[in-house]
């Protein structure tokens, strides 16, 4: 029994590795990003553009808390910059059994290229893939902060990341109870 918690950048394949993960470990999948819509009624683009950034992190803040409060057992994809917020990643390493699934630049560029003009964190005028290293170099340090595993996606299928995940959970959830998490 566990809370998994799936971090990573933008286009790394949380919401579709955690799906497929949750459905392997009998597990509801949550996706952070539409829990925070669906709170705020809001779509999260539009979000950015009325309160900014950090009125954005605030709200997922909350509401990262109050699926933490809700659920035992539960995957759930964050969004990319979830580690941005001290609280959330306090609440990460504390509550959650968190996975980096993380992504080569090349790889997120192909993935992030068709989506591009609906990602509030890619429209800065940068050229994507200075973009998407600036983000990485940023954020890199909070991803390893908050993972107990980290796991390289690039070249990979989503069967084969789920697998290789649930069968790590499948081993390890006697000693994610032991510990609290």
């Amino acid at each position: 029994m566990a809370r998994v918690a799936l971090v990573g950048m933008m286009g790394s394949g949380k919401s579709t590795v955690g799906r497929s993960l949750a459905g392997r470990l009998g597990y509801p999948f949550v996706d952070l990003d539409a829990a925070v819509e669906a709170e705020s009624g809001i779509p999260i683009p539009q979000l950015f553009a009325t309160g900014g950034e950090e009125a954005f992190r605030a709200l997922e803040e909350r509401v990262l808390r109050g699926l933490t409060d809700a659920y035992q057992d539960v995957v759930l994809a964050t969004g990319g910059g979830v580690v941005v917020t001290p609280g959330c990643r306090d609440l990460l390493r504390a509550r959650w059994r968190t996975v980096w699934l993380s992504a080569g630049v090349d790889t997120l560029v192909e993935r992030l290229q068709p989506e591009m003009q609906t990602r509030p964190m890619l429209q800065t005028g940068e050229p994507l893939a200075a973009r998407v290293r600036a983000l990485i170099a940023a954020r890199q340090a909070w991803y390893e902060s908050v993972a107990e595993w980290t796991v390289c996606v690039d070249g990979r299928s989503v069967d084969e990341i789920a697998g290789e995940l649930a069968a790590r959970f499948a081993g390890t959830s006697a000693d994610a109870q032991d510990a609290g998490r």
